[in-house]
């Protein structure tokens, strides 16, 4: 459980809590293949203000070619 004080983590920084001993990137490149991590950036990206993002602008934010953005997304559909 959080406190009111602690900051919520992005879920793609989360491995690299109290990695000290290595850089940010370093260390989630240690201990996440990277397409868990790049899954883990597209999360990142919905919020409560954006709860929609299309391929297209996945791939513009992240910097990857629109069909790994729709692969990346075909996965999580909405039920209903």
């Amino acid at each position: 459980m959080l406190r009111e004080s602690a900051t919520a983590l992005p879920v793609s920084q989360l491995a690299c809590v109290g990695a000290l001993a290595f850089g940010e990137r370093e260390y989630a490149e240690w201990v996440m293949p990277r397409s868990v991590r790049r899954a883990a950036e597209v999360l990142d990206l919905f919020s409560v203000e954006r709860p929609y993002w299309g391929p297209s602008e996945v791939a513009v934010q992240l910097g990857i070619a629109k069909s790994s953005a729709h692969a990346l997304l075909s996965g999580w559909r909405v039920p209903g």
